[in-house]
């Protein structure tokens, strides 16, 4: 009597009268049907440490895969060993046709990827930027970028997030505001390694000089207040 494979347990010992070969089957699921098909007996010839020849008969097994609803005669039944099944699952598991996917889908799903957003500014904190300001306005006078760092970080404006040079950080991002917004950015570099807020609202000791220059120029050009001239020089003095 005929019945398909899905319907025998594993272990069981079958004949496929159509193509006249016998087999076991070890597993079976409602895809496929994986069995260890016996192959004819060969005669196998070997020469012993003796000299004298020897023969024995030799039978292989190949396990292959076949439709669950391929028809078989049920010859016998024995339980297989863990390792056949064992095995079996593996080979099923290792020949699993992979999924395909085309360069459609993987762009779709490329697409849909969300990137991680960055972390928000907590309220009420300022960036490195904004606290180099607010201490050069403090200040009123020019700072190094690692005695904004110090002053920013006492006043509780800004610290470091545990980076190792926040000072050639704050160095590096007024450098880049120079250079991205000329005129219109906040910082005016006055002394090597030192920085004032630009608009004259910290004066630079270059200026300050000449300021200072200037007002006592205007002091020794100074006449009296009757308009009468002074004199040059102090030999004038005793001129009689």
């Amino acid at each position: 009597m005929r019945r398909p494979l899905n319907q025998l347990p594993p272990g069981t010992r079958f004949r496929q009268p159509d193509l006249d070969i016998t087999g076991t089957l070890l597993m079976v699921n409602e895809c496929r049907a994986r069995v260890r098909i016996d192959q004819p007996q060969q005669l196998v010839e070997f020469t012993g440490p003796d000299g004298s020849i020897r023969t024995f008969r030799a039978s292989r097994n190949h396990e292959t895969s076949w439709a669950p609803t391929v028809l078989v005669e049920a010859l016998s039944f024995d339980p297989l060993i863990e390792r056949d099944t064992t095995m079996a699952t593996k080979k099923a598991t290792k020949k699993a046709p992979a999924k395909k996917t085309t360069k459609g889908a993987t762009k779709a799903a490329s697409k849909s990827t969300t990137k991680t957003p960055r972390a928000a500014k907590v309220e009420g904190k300022l960036s490195q930027l904004d606290a180099a300001v607010k201490v050069l306005t403090e200040s009123g006078e020019p700072m190094t970028t690692k005695a904004m760092i110090d002053a920013m970080a006492a006043k509780g404006y800004w610290t470091s997030p545990g980076g190792a040079t926040p000072a050639q950080t704050l160095y590096s991002a007024i450098l880049r505001e120079l250079q991205k917004k000329g005129a219109d950015a906040r910082f005016t570099k006055v002394e090597r390694g030192q920085f004032a807020l630009n608009g004259g609202t910290t004066p630079t000791p270059k200026a300050a000089a000449k300021a200072t220059g200037k007002k006592a120029a205007k002091k020794t050009d100074a006449k009296p207040a009757d308009g009468t001239p002074g004199p040059k020089a102090v030999s004038e003095l005793f001129k009689i």
